[in-house]
């Protein structure tokens, strides 16, 4: 088992050397950088009307979303660990400079003259210490700085698929409201339309009072829908924004319609990703975090061991600063020391070590269970990915059909209602029937976008071995 860990642990390093090249392409880490707005930044937050496709939102996000440049910082942070390991092993080095002065200031000294001064004792001292740990936890503590950056880079990696979904979802519900706004704006050129129309044929004597009324109430009842699309638009684009890091007030302009983008994802490659779960970047960090779980239990179990060390010191010193003949006197001195240390009390019942190694091995068995819990609902998420898929691409052909028979009923209710063989209420229910069928078709080519929006985020995922 630990052997198949080593060999998997191997592909997160590659990944995070690419992640490195990465962050180092996207923004500075240096810290006179971090505390300035960058130039595109400042660029992009002066601007109130930004024209927005989806691959320009995926491209800012991964370069100015906070989390995102948090996340590299900390990267950065966890490779100066790794790559600074192997200190542990060089020793620790001290120097002390004292000095000190004596003498009588208030009394004066036992046996002098009256009127006499003397010189008051002087002291200079210098020391050396340096001391070498030869304990064996050292090598664990060097493992464990390798699973940290492993982890860290792993980490990169699920926020950046996760970022990634949710600007693809944010994007998607934004160009969904530009189309909700279309179509109400459209029902409502279509009732002020048909109150025009009405109007004329009552002023002729051809409808009634009633069918006038009626289409003057019906553009009346259009137009708050209108407003509240609207509000809800201004907020999914301010959501949007947020998530791509813009600061202050901006206008997010999106072109796009839901029919013209392409899903991120295909629907045959959930059996592909079902195949290759086990290099999910969800499990491999769970693996990372059982082996770091596993180093810590053998390092907890190694203190039961002696603890050796060494010591070397090295100190002069000179008596009577202010006298030259002192210089000429300076003695020194040096020590070498090695110790031995056994933690008597580690072995016995109910010690503290001995609990600080139960909870360890507790933490590894809760870390397996949730392991195959994570693996069992990912296999679940795909298999309901799947179903939904399938479900959206059946329903949206069915939403077609109907706007087909919908635009042939209205033609139909339109020709009736101007020849007097149907009322106003006919053609009502027919622009109704249509709006209707229209509006299931933009709804559920946005769920089946968002559907494959989900199998990408599984897919971006899974890393190569």
């Amino acid at each position: 088992m630990e052997k198949s860990m080593r060999i998997r642990l191997l592909a997160p390093l590659r990944f995070i050397s690419l992640s490195l090249g990465f962050a180092l392409s996207i923004v500075s880490l240096r810290p006179s950088s971090l505390g300035a707005q960058t130039a595109d930044t400042v660029s992009l937050n002066a601007a109130n009307r930004i024209e927005l496709s989806l691959d320009k939102a995926l491209e800012l996000v991964e370069r100015e979303n906070p989390d995102m440049r948090a996340a590299l910082i900390a990267l950065n942070a966890a490779l100066r660990e790794h790559q600074a390991r192997f200190n542990a092993y060089l020793p620790s080095l001290s120097a002390r400079m004292s000095g000190d002065i004596k003498g009588n200031f208030i009394s004066k000294a036992e046996g002098s003259a009256e009127g006499s001064s003397s010189t008051a004792p002087t002291s200079l001292g210098l020391k050396i210490d340096m001391s070498l740990p030869l304990g064996s936890d050292i090598g664990f503590d060097i493992k464990q700085k390798t699973y940290d950056l492993e982890a860290q880079g792993l980490s990169l990696a699920m926020l950046k698929a996760q970022l990634r979904r949710d600007t693809r979802k944010a994007y998607l519900a934004l160009v969904k409201a530009e189309e909700d706004i279309e179509l109400r704006r459209r029902a409502i050129r279509l009732a002020q339309d048909r109150f025009t129309r009405t109007k004329a044929r009552y002023e002729a004597g051809f409808s009634s009072e009633q069918e006038f009324l009626r289409a003057e109430l019906n553009v009346q009842t259009l137009s708050p829908a209108l407003l509240q699309a609207q509000s809800d638009k201004r907020k999914l684009m301010l959501a949007l924004a947020r998530i791509l890091g813009y600061q202050g007030d901006v206008e997010l302009i999106v072109s796009a319609s839901l029919k013209d983008i392409s899903g991120p994802a295909e629907p045959e490659q959930a059996s592909q990703a079902q195949a290759r779960l086990d290099s999910h970047a969800q499990l491999r960090k769970a693996d990372i975090d059982m082996a770091g779980l596993k180093n810590n239990l053998e390092k907890a179990r190694r203190s039961l061991l002696p603890a050796f060390s060494a010591g070397l010191s090295w100190s002069t010193s000179v008596k009577g600063v202010f006298e030259a003949e002192s210089w000429q006197k300076i003695s020194d001195s040096a020590s070498l020391s090695l110790g031995l240390s056994l933690p008597i009390d580690s072995w016995l019942p109910r010690s503290k070590a001995e609990l600080a190694r139960a909870k360890i091995e507790d933490g590894i068995r809760s870390a397996e269970i949730k392991r195959k819990t994570s693996l069992q609902g990912l296999n679940d998420s795909l298999d309901q990915l799947v179903s939904d898929i399938e479900l959206h691409k059946a329903t949206m052909e069915s939403n077609q059909r109907a706007i087909d028979l919908s635009r042939r009923a209205l033609d139909w209710s339109r020709q009736a209602w101007e020849q007097g063989r149907a009322g106003i209420k006919e053609l009502e229910d027919a622009e109704e029937a249509l709006f209707s069928a229209e509006n299931n078709l933009i709804s559920n080519r946005q769920k089946y976008l968002l559907s494959l929006c989900d199998l990408a985020y599984i897919l971006e995922q899974i890393l190569s071995e």
